[in-house]
């Protein structure tokens, strides 16, 4: 397996994203990413009987010795069907078994297979450490005179030691081979290209070796030569056997930190902790997300064949595959409620049925999604995307997860994701301040993507609803004109003024040029002026103003200027247009209609007193 293909869904859009070639963890069929906090209980390890340490161990001796405390395991879905595999090995002989978590992370049901052929349930994690790619499994019910390995000392071994590596690659169970610890390294040490795939802390230790690994030895131990285990064999790289381990210390501070009890597997039954329940397509969701992509595919193929505007929308109207899926994947949630399968089913569901052109079930779904996983943490990886939806249920779907989640991040993105509606749909400017100022307060340092906090989105979003919103007075503008003279928007209070944001090289501001001419003109001597705010160089401005193209004065922002970003200007042209005191009456985004441009001017000059100040 060169990559593992991974198909999930980005905005509205169902896409196929494949890791390139020679980054892989190595169990089967599957490429994870890591991510979470860390979590577990205090266990020691019992030494096993074998050699005493620091005496070099015969390899033959070795692999004896070690061989019965490792295992194969098997992470199977909520139909009993196997969907990955890889490498784990005893630690205690109370039955904890540690492995990577990526082996385990998709699993509802997980069991391990010894040497011997005896196989044992796993009954949930003892401990866990998403980020550093760590677990501890409990075996449900461990067997009599169960061995565990011995963890190697908090020293870093040296280069050019022999190791010694045991695991199921590529299917073949209980293979071992041989090399030697090329390197060891930090993740802030390894190079860019692998750093953007291997998201573990960049103080974690890496023990760089040369003993063959493949795809299923995840998990498994690296032994030094006097048969301490060293490191957890992770991931490896192209090139001539590039493995990596997660040195064994970390599994150390991993078990110090434990709180004792048993957490139950992510996939089983609720995603109510897992935090990225779409990272991993289940089965079901996978086999149907691959039957839509096939459907659509073939859809984009009927539409390149239309031959007149109205055959392209009849095929719009009667074969988008959106809705037939959407529909299959609500079954699927309905037939697995509360669980990671439901999770992505009504994720999908929702979206595609939101993008077709008559939703039927998606005031169902969202209802559903709400009751189902309205608690749930994985919430947070949904939200803000669904704020694009443009229909009334989903306001009613985050109220329902704002009042049922105890996750603050979730209750933040949900207030956030509804302040985000409101202010698409036009809706009351009462209760989008109410929610964006809990967003400055109660939410304001949970982040909202990437490194951006809440309340440093809500910010500026705040800022517009308080002050540049129809209603409102706006705020004063100050900065030079042309000539380089000092003019505030405050000196033109008592007139009607219509503020052009604008620039030269926008060909929709250039076509408002003559109609701001003939106004400028028509309306000379009244309460009126056009005001500009012009985002060119100051030579530009000077000289469409020398050469008459505008002839009403313009503050010289610049481009990316103070007062462009202070009014949040997206795009060009905009216009705002303001009373003779100075509340905002009507805003316009892009080019206005000229006819009710000039209504709307009108009729507030009529309002305006006659004098000016």
């Amino acid at each position: 397996m060169s990559y593992f293909t991974k198909l999930f869904i980005v905005g509205r859009n169902l896409l196929e994203f494949k890791l390139p070639v020679g980054f892989k963890c190595m169990v089967a069929g599957v490429l994870i990413v890591v991510s979470g906090l860390s979590t577990g209980l205090l266990v020691r390890a019992d030494e096993p009987e074998q050699k005493q340490p620091g005496k070099k161990m015969r390899l033959g001796d070795l692999i004896d010795s070690a061989a019965e405390s490792i295992v194969r395991i098997n992470v199977l879905d909520g139909s009993g069907m196997v969907i990955g595999y890889g490498t784990g090995f005893v630690i205690d002989s109370k039955g904890y078994v540690a492995t990577n978590y990526h082996v385990t992370r998709s699993g509802t049901k997980i069991t391990v297979e010894f040497r011997d052929g005896l196989k044992n349930e796993v009954s949930g994690y003892r401990a866990i450490d998403r980020e550093g790619d760590l677990a501890v499994l409990e075996l449900s019910k461990p067997q009599k005179n169960l061995k565990a390995l011995r963890l190697g000392s908090r020293t870093l071994p040296r280069q050019g030691d022999s190791v010694i590596a045991i695991g199921h690659p590529q299917g073949l169970n209980f293979t071992v081979t041989t090399g030697i610890i090329s390197a060891v390294r930090k993740t802030s040490e390894l190079p860019k290209e692998i750093t953007e795939f291997v998201k573990a802390p960049a103080d974690q230790v890496w023990i760089q070796n040369s003993a063959a690994i493949s795809p299923g030895s995840s998990g498994g131990p690296l032994f030094d030569e006097n048969g301490s285990v060293i490191a957890i064999n992770t991931w490896i790289a192209d090139g001539q056997n590039l493995g990596f381990g997660i040195h064994t210390n970390h599994l150390t501070d991993l078990l110090a930190k434990a709180t004792g009890k048993t957490i139950p597997l992510i996939a089983d039954s609720t995603v109510l902790e897992t935090e990225k329940p779409l990272e991993t397509p289940q089965p079901k969701i996978r086999e149907l997300l691959v039957e839509y992509q096939q459907a659509n595919l073939e859809f984009r193929r009927l539409l390149s064949q239309a031959t007149s505007r109205s055959d392209f929308q009849k095929m719009v109207e009667n074969e988008n595959p959106n809705l037939k899926f959407a529909k299959r994947f609500f079954e699927i949630a309905n037939a697995n409620r509360r669980s990671l399968t439901g999770f992505q089913a009504l994720t999908y569901a929702i979206q595609l049925d939101a993008a077709s052109k008559k939703p039927e079930i998606l005031a169902k779904a969202l209802a559903l999604f709400a009751e189902d996983h309205g608690a749930d943490k994985g919430m947070q990886e949904v939200l803000l995307m669904l704020a694009q939806i443009n229909n009334p249920a989903i306001q009613e779907f985050y109220k329902k997860v704002i009042s049922k989640s105890k996750h603050l991040k979730v209750r933040g993105l949900a207030t956030l994701g509804l302040a985000i509606h409101l202010s698409s749909q036009g809706g009351d400017s009462k209760d989008q301040e109410r929610l964006l100022e809990s967003c400055q307060t109660e939410f304001k340092d949970v982040v909202a993507v990437g490194d951006t906090t809440i309340g440093t989105v809500t910010k500026p979003m705040l800022f517009k609803l308080r002050y540049l919103s129809v209603g409102k007075k706006a705020p004063d503008i100050e900065g030079k004109d042309a000539d380089g003279k000092e003019f505030k928007l405050s000196h033109y209070r008592g007139k009607v003024v219509l503020i052009d944001f604008f620039a030269d090289w926008c060909p929709h501001c250039v076509r408002m040029y003559p109609h701001e001419r003939k106004m400028v003109e028509e309306y000379a001597g009244k309460p009126f002026a056009i005001l500009g705010v012009n985002t060119d160089s100051s030579d530009t401005l000077s000289q469409i103003v020398q050469d008459k193209k505008v002839t009403w004065r313009c503050w010289a922002d610049g481009r990316n200027g103070p007062i462009s970003q202070a009014w949040q200007i997206e795009s060009y042209p905009a216009l705002f247009l303001l009373d003779h005191e100075g509340v905002i009456r009507k805003t316009y985004a892009g080019r206005p209609n000229e006819d009710d441009l000039t209504k709307d001017i009108k009729d507030l000059i009529e309002k305006a007193p006659s004098k000016t100040p």
